[in-house]
């Protein structure tokens, strides 16, 4: 079954034209909602998210009216694909059980990995100043690099995800997310091809913020 999801920031905005093009590719379920993009409750796309099925398909007219965020998008994409949901992004499919879907999916989570990884940078920083004026500060983040390329290599000699967990006393989901990691990172290495379609998915993203930051200073004129 194909659902489409339409949102818009403003209520002075018009779903025409998402609707439109949706309808061309066959979508006749809607939901339709006015939230800016910035806001992560929506409550109608989880709706959808909770009544898709395996086999079901997803229908956009672009990425950004999923989320604004690379880590949104990829919460978003992760449940589509264990879910075993095609996300369709403007006519173009993007289905989670065949390779290229799933380096499309691996992408997303790369970019969320790199949104966090800035973030993490961050907070290092502002970590180690307040350190530096002698203020307690929070635990440091859960494994380190030479711990999570210590996970690859064990995963690959045998090792179960609950047992390297409880072996680094962190939650199997941390374990995943590590592994995943790695073994994008050493596919982007061998794969010429796929760093170049990640360089061109990376501007692709950095348009399309520019894009949502122009559409929210119009709305922000209107109101």
């Amino acid at each position: 079954m194909k659902y489409g999801y339409l949102r818009v920031s403003t209520p002075y905005q018009s779903f025409d034209q998402q609707e439109i093009e949706l309808r061309s590719h066959g979508v006749r379920i809607f939901e339709k909602e006015v939230v800016s993009g910035k806001k992560t409750k929506r409550e109608k796309l989880e709706g959808i998210l909770e009544e898709l099925r395996k086999g079901d398909e997803l229908h956009v007219t672009k990425l950004d009216r999923l989320g604004r965020t690379a880590r949104e998008l990829y919460e978003i994409a992760d449940r589509l694909q264990a879910l075993e949901v095609s996300l369709v992004i403007g006519g173009t499919k993007h289905d989670p059980t065949t390779p290229m879907g799933r380096m499309f999916f691996g992408i997303l989570a790369t970019f969320a990995e790199f949104e966090a990884d800035l973030i993490a940078e961050r907070t290092r920083e502002r970590l180690a100043a307040l350190r530096a004026q002698g203020k307690k500060v929070g635990k440091e983040r859960k494994l380190t690099e030479r711990q999570s390329i210590a996970v690859y290599h064990a995963v690959q000699g045998g090792f179960t995800i609950t047992e390297l967990a409880k072996r680094y006393s962190v939650s199997r989901t941390t374990i995943r997310r590590e592994l995943e990691r790695e073994q994008l990172k050493r596919r982007l290495k061998e794969d010429p091809s796929l760093r170049r379609e990640l360089r061109e998915q990376e501007l692709d993203r950095k348009q399309l913020e520019r894009e949502l930051d122009k559409a929210d200073a119009e709305a922000g004129d209107q109101e």
